[in-house]
C-alpha cells in the first residue's frame, strides 16, 4: 500500500496538468496516465510483501527456546531440518 501511495505521488504535475488540459478523465486517465505510474511500484510492493509473507511462514512453523521446541508440519518445518542437517539440495529443491 505504502508503495503505491508513493508511486502515486511522483505523478509530474505537467502530466496532470497535460491530461487535464487534454480532456483526459475516467478511465482513460487511469489507462494512460496513473497506472503506468503506479505499476512498478506496486510491482516492487508486492515482491517485498510475498518475500517477507515467505520468511514469516517459515519462522512461525519452528520455534525453539532452551530445550522446548514448537514444531508445525510444513515447508518452513522442512527447510528448517534440512538446514540444520546442510543439505543444500532439499533446502533448494524442495524435495528429498
Amino acid at each position: 500500500m505504502f508503495n503505491i501511495i508513493a508511486g502515486a505521488s511522483t505523478i509530474p504535475a505537467e502530466m496532470r496538468y497535460a491530461a487535464t488540459n487534454f480532456g483526459v478523465k475516467g478511465w482513460l486517465w487511469w489507462r494512460r496516465v496513473a497506472l503506468p505510474a503506479v505499476l512498478p511500484f506496486y510491482v516492487t510492493g508486492a515482491i517485498t510483501a510475498s518475500g517477507g509473507s515467505w520468511n514469516a511462514a517459515q519462522v512461525s512453523e519452528l520455534v525453539s527456546w532452551g530445550h522446548t521446541e514448537i514444531r508445525a508440519r510444513g515447508l518452513g518445518s522442512y527447510i528448517a531440518d534440512a538446514a540444520a542437517a546442510d543439505n543444500f539440495h532439499q533446502i533448494v529443491l524442495g524435495w528429498p
